[in-house]
């Protein structure tokens, strides 16, 4: 604390500012001096560098369909790629963008060249590539304010630090101290949905005579998409008779955004001729509502339907319908008649009218008949804050010293939903709750300086850069409130025999919603306390709300130094490299080095290479984020746990995060020929010990590995369940069924290497297993203090290094600009083409579907093709973009089965008219052609048209209009 108020005070300025270049330096200076990424001379351009950068100016961001930054990038950045991510639980709020094909945490994101904040947002379900990501929110930079983003596509962990393998975006704010513009968008897709409504403003004022502050603002509404359709099992209710079914029941479209304001400011002031004081931060807030999966009123466990029973070969009533007995309050009931299968699919009849009619007798269909999609978003905040003081100490040394704080904050709800356990409510069951959310705070201090020097050997002035880095993460989760992650117990009798008390009056304690962890592992692990509903799901379904045991901060502080030489040692070669030095708190201390090289063969062409180290630490959320979200397997919804590698459960099955280690080489040709400007760029990038999101494994398969079985492995809930002894596991009820020879035999498989022969029975089993067995119900009634809602959990996964990849790739990008039809055309190709292989993996811990998916997932091929014709008034731009095939899982689940997803081309269109040189109008459209993607193989399954994870927006065209006035 003493440290970050010394810093803050000792960079204090009086405003929120951007700062680029110095601006007390003369225009000749200013325009010689163009500072770029990728180097840390000042008299570097992007087509002087040893490394591929794209600079993209904002108005080839603008001159387009889309509102959304990581939209825009994916259009005109090769190997970058973002998709619609519909039904992705929070990465539905903060899409992950990949960039060559890695995770978007290998990126690393700057603004005007300081370190910018993570998002608070963990990809949970991220389709394999990106599961358990943890990257900046592209979304809350206005593309308005800024003058330029310059793309870095090299390994750039020695130059910059963490998280840059895959490279590095900075973006540049405007620095203008007069005039300013605005702009006006409406469009909607060409089914008649999804209207978009942006409204953008900039405006550059003068800050004294010495300064600029430049400020601008962005408003934003999207409407949501719809793109689905009925799935078997709603269908087979709609045809059943049930009029209650939503039409479509899953919607399988773009989220619905409102209130989304993004604002941005941007001042320096000179201090005489040669120092200034900067700033820049931002302020951005939006509200995002998307979607779940369909609760069909017959078949989801722990709502409708009881637990699935295997050994029964018709899979349509493995799952019986559920009714609840509110006296002696089971969820087995003694009187009550389920409802049938035919009155659950009519949503009406006998049985549901007898429950109705009868006061102790409950069943969720009387409340949603038709079933019922969970909706579920978030409220998305983020804030930011540059501070800094820089200048020249003499012709030939710079400083730079600045401080970065940066908040993002997503709190989350969930509606048309209930939580189970609030089943004695019946139907005044609340059906909107607040989960809780994630807090990202980020600050980061840098003390930066530049010299130069002459050295006899050498062509030019030895260029050298060198500071230090402090950097701290903090990663909150928020507490739910109480009714999204409540349990109701009754207490036993006296004699402690699993019957109910009936004369004891049970009360929740007053303190419940405010009880710290402790007291409510204390409270819920209580020897005399049961579920009174241990079928029913715990918490607010689809999203379970955060317990007090889940929340709480956690943070991690670095601190890093660098030096940086570069040089033309000679009139052709310029060389290049950085050394770095990085102590991460909890880890290992690291050295990574990078060397780079630019050859000048002649005029037209040029040579470059690069060679370097990286890494890339595990952020604090990933170590220590606890979250239940709903995923799918085998076909079926199942609440799935995802828990950081050093809970108790995992202790002894999982290794503490360590950091990636990446290695990276580059070759590239730089060419010229008059106006033709092309570059083509190979690069190979080794990520070892990869940090993801495990693959989803049964609890119960990972409470055997704990205590050290190797065997095959099944969860305790797919055993048959006529056993009473199994019941009362499933319901908490015993730790000491290992000594039961019945249940040991149902259970050996699971601790053999060698399965029992199909047809033979299980052999009696050994004192050995019986031991296993009984720590393995030891370590699950353990679990249940920490969570309290195991029994409701199906599934776990978590964070592991545990697996390597080899990424390679070719970059191509030319440029030719002509004249025809009277005025000038630029032509621009921006190609990329990308593969990863799994190079080692723990069979364990992934699986071979996620491999596949991490292997043959996004397009292998994807590429841009521009013409932007100006003629007097009028400016028209045609785009061409390509996406190649890839695999899809996402929508069946079921792990033996994927489809193709064909290769793609779409078409925009934009054409412009200037009235007067400061007002000018445009219409265009994106996907001018509307082609949609191939056709879901398995849509059947959950209703959506289209496979989940196309590497493109799939609503179709999308057409639009612009006004926009300079002033």
């Amino acid at each position: 604390m003493h440290l970050r108020n010394l810093l803050i005070s000792s960079c204090l300025v009086p405003f929120l500012a951007v700062g680029g270049s110095i601006t007390a330096l003369a225009a000749e200076e200013e325009a010689e001096k163009i500072t770029v990424i990728g180097t840390r001379s000042h008299e570097r351009s992007a087509a002087d560098l040893a490394v591929p950068v794209d600079t993209l100016d904002s108005t080839s961001l603008l001159r387009q369909g889309a509102s959304r930054m990581e939209d825009m990038l994916s259009r005109v950045a090769p190997s970058f790629t973002v998709g619609l991510e519909p039904l992705s639980d929070a990465a539905t709020l903060v899409r992950p963008a990949n960039m060559r094909g890695l995770p978007p945490d290998s990126t690393l994101v700057l603004v005007n060249g300081k370190r910018r904040h993570r998002s608070s947002v963990i990809t949970f379900l991220g389709n394999g590539l990106n599961d358990g990501a943890h990257g900046a929110d592209l979304s809350a930079i206005p593309a308005i304010a800024l003058d330029r983003v310059e793309v870095l596509r090299d390994n750039a962990g020695a130059q910059y630090g963490s998280d840059a393998v895959a490279g590095i975006i900075n973006f540049v704010l405007k620095e203008d101290s007069e005039g300013g513009s605005l702009d006006a968008r409406w469009g909607q897709y060409y089914q008649g949905d999804g209207e978009n409504i942006t409204v953008s403003a900039n405006v550059g004022l003068p800050l004294t005579e010495n300064g600029f502050l430049n400020l601008s603002a962005e408003y934003n509404e999207a409407d949501p998409t719809i793109r689905g359709t009925h799935s078997d099992r709603s269908n087979y209710l709609v045809n059943a008779g049930n009029m209650h079914v939503k039409d479509p029941p899953i919607v399988w479209g773009a989220p619905d955004i409102e209130d989304n304001y993004k604002l941005f400011a941007n001042a320096a002031i000179g201090l005489g001729a040669l120092h200034e004081v900067y700033a820049f931060g931002n302020y951005a807030e939006r509200t995002v509502d998307g979607g779940f999966y369909f609760r069909s009123p017959r078949r989801r466990g722990g709502i409708f339907a009881g637990e699935r029973d295997e050994s029964i070969a018709d899979r349509e009533a493995q799952q019986p319908s559920l009714v609840i007995d509110q006296m002696p309050w089971s969820a087995t009931p003694s009187s009550c008649v389920p409802p049938s299968v035919e009155d659950s699919a009519a949503g009406s009849g006998d049985t549901l009218d007898a429950i109705a009619a009868d006061p102790r007798c409950y069943a969720f269909n009387l409340k949603f008949p038709g079933g019922f999609t969970p909706q579920f978003g978030g409220d998305v905040e983020d804030s930011s804050i540059a501070i800094g003081l820089r200048g020249e100490v003499t012709e030939d040394f710079t400083y730079d010293i600045s401080y970065v704080y940066g908040r993002h904050e997503v709190d989350h709800f969930i509606y048309n939903t209930i939580n189970p356990q609030l089943a004695a409510q019946e139907n005044d069951i609340p059906t909107s709750y607040s989960p809780g959310g994630y807090v990202e705070t980020d600050q980061v201090f840098n003390l930066d300086f530049t010299t130069s020097f002459d050295v006899d050997a050498f062509f030019s002035p030895l260029h050298v850069g060198f500071g230090v880095e402090w950097r701290e993460e903090e990663f909150e989760t928020k507490r739910g409130d109480l009714n999204s992650w409540f349990i109701d117990y009754y207490t036993l009798d006296s004699n402690g025999d699993g019957t109910l008390d009936d004369s004891a009056e049970f009360e929740e304690p007053a303190n419940l919603a405010s009880m710290n962890c402790q007291e409510y592992q204390e409270y819920s692990s209580r020897a005399d306390l049961r579920a009174k509903y241990p079928a029913l799901g715990v918490g607010s379904n689809g999203f379970t709300g955060f317990p007090p045991c889940a929340e709480g901060k956690e943070d991690r502080s670095s601190i890093g130094a660098y030096i940086d030489f570069e040089a033309d040692v000679t009139e052709n070669v310029l060389m290049g490299l950085a050394l770095r030095h990085e102590d991460p708190e909890e880890f290992d201390s690291t050295l990574d080095g990078k060397f780079s090289a630019r050859f000048q063969a002649t005029d037209e062409l040029a040579l470059r290479t690069s060679v370097g180290t990286g890494f890339r630490v595990p952020t604090v959320g990933q170590a220590n984020v606890q979250n239940v979200t709903t995923g799918i397997t085998d076909g079926q919804l199942i609440d799935q746990l995802t828990l950081p590698p050093t809970h108790a459960l995992l202790q002894g099955v999982a290794e503490p995060l360590d950091a990636e280690e990446s290695t990276s080489f580059g070759l590239g040709a730089v060419i010229n020929v008059g106006g033709f400007d092309l570059t083509i760029d190979y690069y190979h990038i080794e990520v070892d010990d990869r940090i993801g999101a495990t693959s989803k494994e049964p609890i119960d398969c990972l409470l055997m590995r704990k205590v050290g079985a190797t065997g095959s492995c099944v969860s305790f809930s797919s055993l048959a369940s006529d056993n009473p002894d199994l019941t009362a596991l499933r319901a908490g009820r015993t730790a000491t069924l290992a000594s039961d020879s019945n249940v040991m035999r149902q259970f050996g498989h699971i601790l053999r290497e060698t399965p029992v022969a199909e047809g033979e029975d299980e052999p009696e089993p050994t004192a050995a297993e019986q031991a296993l067995l009984q720590q393995a119900l030891a370590a699950r009634e353990e679990l249940r203090s920490a969570v309290p809602a195991i029994d409701a959990i199906g599934e776990a996964k978590y964070f592991a290094n545990d697996f390597d990849t080899t990424t390679e790739g070719i970059d191509i990008v030319a440029t030719y600009p002509m004249e025809f039809l009277d005025g000038l055309t630029t032509l621009t190709l921006a190609a990329n083409w990308n593969r990863t292989e799994v190079d080692k993996f723990n069979p364990r811990t992934i699986s071979a579907k996620k491999k596949h998916i991490i292997e043959d997932g996004r397009p292998k091929v994807r590429w841009t093709f521009t013409a932007d014709h100006e003629s007097g008034p009028w400016q028209i731009l045609t785009r061409v973009r390509y996406y190649g095939a890839h695999v899809d899982y996402a929508g069946a689940g079921l792990d033996d089965d994927m489809m193709q997803a064909e290769a793609r081309t779409l078409v925009d269109f934009e054409a412009t008219y200037s009235f007067t040189d400061n007002l000018a109008f445009a219409i265009g459209a994106e996907n001018l052609f509307d082609n949609e993607p191939t056709r879901h193989k398995y849509q059947g399954f959950y209703g959506n048209l289209y496979p989940e994870s196309t590497p493109f927006d799939y609503n179709g065209g999308f057409y639009y209009a612009k006004a926009m006035l300079n002033f």
